[in-house]
């Protein structure tokens, strides 16, 4: 009987002592991806007080998060809930969160700068996140403020590729029956086992591996490799293109379209209607949720690089196709080399949104447009702000913050 017990515990240790070697290898190889959290408001936070090397568009940073899992610019910093100086929060995307640059020269981290350098005496937090939309947007600030966080203004940058974001998690999402958004539906939301992916990266290494493919953030699809057809949708002419028949185009179109739907018929009679109706939704929750607070709120619109050649112009266009090769190539399946308009249907839509609701609005597209050089403002071969990009954004922003609301 005791050898029994013996060999029994000398296998239990063994499987313990197995599983955490695993465990320990997992977290050494599974990459990035283990430093953010399955969430079921939020889809993809990152973890609080991470410290790891990020990479992006070339660059390599030392990337930082707050207690709130917030972009710092240092480790181990704990948000107070009310500091005794004004506070802005920052609410966006990747070009908020600020991809390849250490908090201090992102737009948040410059506006921080240039306001307290001017003798405001202010805490600008960053809580953009790559591929958030305003539905994710507003469960970030309502998580912030019922947790007794106090803010004096948010500062919302509004991105073109929010209408189609906001239909992906609009689809897995759990609404009441008044239509406010609870939480994300599905298995993997579940308590018990999103506690196993959270803190286990062997587990979530195993159900990599028994997938055969997995969706992106933003995308439901398999994400084989696949050649580049146009398909009939895109074509002139075409009939509308819903949300149903987005999703199961492949992610090339899908991401195609997701940066150049501003002037496409096709989309702007279909889906794209669709996902700026659902985040406008969501941008008047946060505007309530500010209001109800007395904090003020700012929204800001900006353009991506395919968004603004917008003059006939040949040998800029060679200029800029060789800076943005895969964005240009994909702007082409569209509408070719031909001249986009110069004043989108985004933005007259936010524009008209804003001017109802009685929302400040700072629109940075045409600044961006006369810049004879606007190339220069992006990572090369991205869609991101480089420093420039950056610098003029923020102190856009900033001239903006000095004015009283409108």
């Amino acid at each position: 009987m005791k050898l029994k017990l013996l060999r029994l515990l000398t296998v239990l240790v063994t499987a313990v002592i197995g599983l955490g070697l695993a465990e320990l290898v997992a977290r050494r190889t599974y990459g990035e991806g283990f430093d953010i959290l399955i969430d079921p408001y939020e889809d993809h936070s990152y973890r609080p007080f991470l410290e790891y090397e990020q990479i992006w568009g070339g660059r390599k940073i030392h990337f930082y998060t707050n207690s709130l899992g917030w972009k710092d610019d240092r480790p181990d910093r704990v948000i107070t809930k009310r500091p005794d100086r004004e506070r802005i929060v920052f609410l966006g995307d990747s070009f908020t969160e600020g991809l390849g640059y250490v908090q201090p020269e992102t737009l948040s981290g410059v506006a921080e700068r240039e306001l307290n350098a001017a003798g405001r005496r202010c805490e600008v937090l960053n809580g953009g996140r790559a591929s958030y939309s305003p539905l994710l947007e507003y469960q970030r600030l309502k998580k912030f403020l019922a947790a007794g966080y106090h803010a004096d203004t948010v500062v919302l940058l509004y991105d073109v590729s929010d209408a189609e974001d906001e239909l992906f998690y609009s689809s897995r999402y759990q609404f009441s029956a008044t239509g406010e958004p609870e939480r994300f539906r599905g298995w993997n939301y579940q308590p018990w086992l999103r506690a196993l992916y959270n803190h286990s990266a062997l587990v979530r290494s195993l159900r990599r591996m028994t997938q055969d493919s997995e969706g992106t953030i933003t995308h439901a699809g398999p994400q084989e490799a696949r050649a580049h057809e146009v398909p009939p949708d895109l074509a002139p002419g075409a009939p509308p293109i819903s949300a149903r028949r987005l999703f199961e185009l492949s992610p090339w179109v899908y991401g195609l379209l997701r940066a150049n739907w501003t002037a496409h018929p096709a989309s702007l009679a279909g889906w794209a209607e669709d996902g700026l109706r659902s985040s406008f939704a969501n941008l008047q929750r946060i505007q309530r949720l500010t209001r109800e607070h007395g904090i003020r709120l700012l929204i800001v619109i900006y353009p991506i690089p395919p968004m603004l050649y917008t003059r006939e112009d040949p040998a800029y266009y060679a200029v800029v196709k060789r800076t943005f090769p895969k964005w240009l190539k994909d702007r082409e399946a569209i509408y070719g080399t031909r001249p986009g308009p110069v004043e989108t249907e985004y933005e007259r839509r936010v524009r008209d949104f804003c001017r109802r609701q009685e929302i400040e609005l700072l629109d940075l597209i045409p600044e961006f447009e006369r810049n004879p050089e606007w190339h220069m403002l992006y990572i090369p071969g991205d869609i991101h702000f480089n420093e420039r990009g950056h610098r003029l954004a923020a102190r856009r922003i900033v001239e903006a913050l000095r004015k009283p609301p409108a």
